[in-house]
């Protein structure tokens, strides 16, 4: 091999290593479920990762860099958003909506802008920040899903389906999913190309350009890269006070709960908390990211978590205010709790008595 061909071969390696790290998710620590409770139990990056990339043990949450083909998969698992891709939709302006068209890398478009490695790679927080950037539409085209290495159960078909039920109950229109064979998908795409070339009347070329200047802000930006908020939370609520469906819904079950509030101090969105003017439990299911952070730090089971159902839009458990006789202290446990006693949470489970002990004399 000459000398020319030898760099050549060498530039080639190099270019391939610099295109599989830009494929590499990108992790926040600080987000992640295992940085605020050692007990947590979520290992959902771990479960969908169809590389076994994912590394979960009792020390640290590690990713092996070799085995990772980045597919972007473990992002939507993660409702913290504690990972992150950079695999973007191409937008484009069509009439007065824009579209998102996304391809699988497995199908023949050779669009870069428009290919991602797996279309399900995009999760709730993406849908929910297009919707807000005016997105009405995703147009997709893939490979063969479910004979594919990557394939889940997780998919932006219900995912969408499960959106457009919230939006319709906030009388929203829904996000459009058009799912195309290749060659239909191509032409629906050049339809908009076309169409952002025509001539436009005054009024919609001014539209068109404030238009494409949030696009080519948001573009810019990173939707992934914002600040996480909760979804639900950037979706606004009904007027009327009425039972609306959530991705997550907390709930404590006053039969069980001790009142040691646990699960308020820890919920990192405020989904839980507590009103102490008027003695109450508050359960905010717009501000829940189905950490289960709840779940896994209640020592009693109170706390369950359900996923897209309907609920109040603030529930209220009220409590009962009261002081232990064992240490004195003040606490408090819900009303409709008849199992709760005169005695704290922290003394039920401390035994006082264990280190008193008594001096004999002969």
């Amino acid at each position: 091999m000459s000398e020319t061909e030898t760099n050549h071969t060498e530039a080639l390696d190099i270019r391939a290593v610099v295109e599989q790290e830009l494929r590499l998710p990108q992790i926040d620590g600080e987000r992640c479920v295992h940085a605020h409770i050692e007990t947590a139990s979520c290992q959902a990056c771990v479960d969908i990762c169809p590389k076994q990339a994912w590394v979960l043990d009792d020390e640290s949450l590690s990713i092996r860099v070799e085995a990772c083909d980045g597919c972007g998969l473990c992002a939507p698992a993660c409702t913290e958003g504690a990972i992150f891709h950079e695999h973007e939709p191409l937008l484009r302006q069509y009439k007065q909506h824009i579209l998102a068209f996304v391809a699988c890398e497995k199908t023949a478009v050779t669009d870069k802008q428009a290919v991602m490695p797996c279309v399900h790679a995009l999760g709730l927080s993406d849908m929910v920040q297009m919707y807000r950037h005016q997105v009405r539409g995703l147009v997709v085209t893939t490979g063969e899903c479910e004979s594919c290495q990557r394939f889940t159960e997780y998919n932006i078909y219900d995912l969408i389906e499960n959106l457009n039920q919230l939006l319709k109950q906030r009388q929203f229109m829904p996000l459009l999913l058009r799912d195309f064979p290749t060659s239909t998908w191509l032409k629906e795409k050049a339809k908009t190309e076309q169409s952002q070339g025509e001539t436009l009347s005054r009024r919609a070329f001014f539209k068109q350009t404030v238009q494409s200047a949030a696009r080519e802000t948001m573009k810019a930006k990173g939707w992934m890269t914002e600040n996480f908020k909760p979804p639900a939370s950037r979706i606004p609520e009904p007027e009327q006070e009425e039972a609306v469906t959530y991705p997550f819904v907390p709930q404590i079950d006053p039969q069980f709960c001790t009142g040691c509030d646990a699960c308020i101090n820890t919920c990192p969105h405020q989904a839980l908390d507590i009103d102490m003017e008027n003695r109450q439990y508050v359960i905010d299911p717009k501000q829940c990211t189905g950490c289960r952070i709840c779940v896994d730090i209640c020592h009693v089971t109170a706390v369950q978590l359900e996923k897209w159902r309907a609920s109040e839009q603030t529930v209220r458990l009220d409590l009962v205010a009261a002081k232990c006789r064992r240490c004195g202290a003040p606490f408090h446990y819900p009303e409709t709790n008849q199992a709760q006693s005169d005695i704290c949470p922290i003394c039920k489970q401390v035994n006082h008595h264990r280190q008193l002990f008594q001096v004999y004399k002969d």
